[in-house]
């Protein structure tokens, strides 16, 4: 008996009619954990300052969106008696991991374009451009030399992209040692 008084006593009181529950909820923005609204780390980006941005930046930027479509490419080929394979870069950790490079170089670089250059994303540019290259480099070397096997079309393109990518992020690193300086 007294449970049942319990579970009665517990329920909330009827709402009056044509209340919407969540009216007053929804209104409100998200919070993030700092307590202010979340802030988008590109905001204020347009086509505009990607044109007019120097030719390091560019370099960077072009060379990151060439590697991510031509890594889907063939970077190895294998022909022999009439039958024809392939594999592009994430067949192996390699080409992944220098896929993820560039697109952490195309990242560092949105964000010297509007954040400004600073020693980090500087070095950061530097890094991730030149061990994309080196892997990419290695990727190459990896493949046996024979008769029907080969690199591919993607291996290449992606190789004069990696190499691109780091000539704008030493190109950039001078500049920003000149200004510094």
């Amino acid at each position: 008996m007294q449970a049942s008084r319990c579970r009665a006593a517990s329920l909330p009181a009827a709402l009056p009619p044509n209340t919407d529950i969540g009216d007053d909820m929804s209104d409100q923005p998200p919070s993030s954990p700092s307590g202010g609204t979340p802030q988008n780390p590109f905001q204020g980006l347009d086509v505009d300052k990607i044109k007019t941005a120097g030719l390091p930046t560019q370099l960077m930027l072009g060379s990151s969106v060439v590697f991510f479509i031509f890594a889907f490419f063939d970077w190895f080929s294998v022909d022999y008696a009439g039958f024809s394979s392939g594999s592009n870069a994430f067949d192996n950790f390699r080409g992944t991991l220098a896929w993820l490079l560039m697109i952490g170089l195309a990242v560092v670089a949105l964000l010297m374009l509007l954040k400004g250059a600073n020693q980090n994303f500087v070095y950061a540019s530097v890094g991730c451009a030149g061990l994309a290259t080196l892997l990419t480099l290695w990727y190459w070397a990896w493949i046996p030399s024979g008769a029907g096997y080969g690199g591919a079309f993607g291996l290449y393109i992606c190789l004069i992209a990696a190499i691109a990518g780091t000539v704008g992020a030493v190109m950039n690193m001078q500049a920003f040692m000149k200004k510094g300086a």
